[in-house]
């Protein structure tokens, strides 16, 4: 899985790259600020481990998964 981190003015957007190239721009037009700018790209396994990556560089600490929040257990 790939991911894209766009940021802009008062915020960001974090998002799965669709591997269909017209699906994604398409998504992009619709979930990203007009005057973002793509700032980083990244391979994870799943999209906790995405988040995770993304804590990690903005130095955020530890990310909650839901089921972390529920305190569920697997």
């Amino acid at each position: 899985m790939v991911f894209e981190l766009w940021e802009y003015e008062n915020g960001h957007t974090f998002l799965e790259r669709h591997p269909d190239a017209e699906v994604h721009q398409r998504r992009l037009s619709e979930l990203v600020e007009r005057n973002a700018q793509h700032v980083w790209t990244v391979e994870a396994a799943s999209y906790n481990e995405a988040m995770q990556l993304l804590y990690d560089r903005k130095q955020w600490g530890h990310y909650r998964t839901i089921e972390e929040e529920l305190g569920e257990t697997r």
